[in-house]
């Protein structure tokens, strides 16, 4: 917000606008996502569709978010993994983003990676604790 606010005043009252705000504030958008993306996950605060599980008793509910998170455990896993052999791979042969500042493209892609590790760990949390309900379920 402010760098967009530098380059507004800049052009509008200077007549001279910072040619690199609009640059940085499109990288800082896209790594507050990923890096906020994990707490969204682990806090429960994403949206969830439950025309399912809605129907489901309490015990086949959590074996339904039991899976799921088995599913997403895996999915971050190879996110992780894929996004780490990008990243690598784009340090390795020294690729540049060329805009108004000439970036090391895997600067940004470090992000990535970082963020699929955190859902990574934050799913394995998730299928424990529904893991733990369906055998609480199971023994009540």
């Amino acid at each position: 917000m402010l760098l967009v606010t530098i380059h507004v005043i800049g052009r509008y009252f200077f007549n001279s606008p910072v040619p690199f705000t609009v640059e940085y504030s499109e990288y800082i958008m896209a790594i507050v996502v990923f890096l906020t993306a994990p707490w969204v996950f682990v806090q429960d605060g994403h949206i969830r569709i439950d025309m399912l599980s809605g129907r489901l008793n309490a015990r086949n509910r959590a074996l339904l978010d039991f899976v799921t998170s088995g599913i997403l455990v895996l999915l971050f896993l190879l996110l992780t993994c894929l996004g780490a052999l990008v990243t690598y791979d784009h340090w390795v042969r020294g690729q540049m983003i060329w805009k108004t500042v000439v970036i090391p493209l895997w600067i940004l892609d470090i992000f990535i990676p970082i963020m699929c590790f955190l859902l990574f760990i934050g799913a394995i949390g998730r299928a424990q604790a529904f893991w733990r309900l369906i055998r609480k379920r199971e023994r009540g």
